[in-house]
């Protein structure tokens, strides 16, 4: 796992898949973004069917002043304890293009957790040409879940297929 940045970092995947299999615990958070710049471009993330890693919150977490662009790549196979199960971003702008998001879960039930995809408070998220399908949220939001005042959400040209959730199968815009 990555440790908390608040650099500028720009990862160019060519297409690779970065395989996590849960042998010894969880493998924790890839990437901890405080203030920093995150940009990956065409690399593939996914955890072995069985060993979906238990973290409080999001695989990728954003928090104040980040900015991230997702360009061409899929996370398939995590999930959190509370929210955003791939993904959660507080109050930090996010972009999401040509990606896909599959088979993430947030497990959280109470009425501020969700997510199976994305959990997404303030700031900005942009989705574009992308795919969410078979996420999962128990509460709510089975692929997006957006929470609070100051959150602008944008979709273009995505799909949301087979998602799932008690409230809000596709995106749950809880203010």
């Amino acid at each position: 796992a990555f440790k908390a940045t608040t650099s500028n970092i720009t990862i160019i995947g060519n297409g690779r898949t970065v395989t996590f299999q849960n042998n010894s615990g969880t493998p924790g958070r890839l990437f901890n973004v405080v203030g920093g710049n995150l940009q990956i471009n065409s690399l593939n993330f996914e955890i072995l069917p069985g060993n979906t890693p238990l973290i409080d919150d999001g695989g990728f977490m954003l928090a104040s002043g980040s900015t991230a662009g997702l360009t061409m790549v899929n996370i398939n196979g995590f999930g959190a304890n509370n929210s955003g199960g791939a993904i959660f971003s507080q109050n930090a702008n996010l972009s999401i293009i040509k990606s896909k998001l599959e088979h993430n879960t947030s497990f959280g039930n109470a009425y501020t957790t969700g997510g199976g995809g994305i959990y997404f408070s303030g700031g900005s998220l942009n989705v574009i040409d992308s795919t969410f399908d078979n996420n999962h949220a128990v509460y709510q939001g089975g692929a997006v879940f957006t929470s609070g005042d100051f959150s602008t959400l944008s979709v273009d040209r995505s799909k949301f297929m087979f998602n799932t959730s008690d409230y809000g199968s596709a995106i749950n815009a809880g203010l």
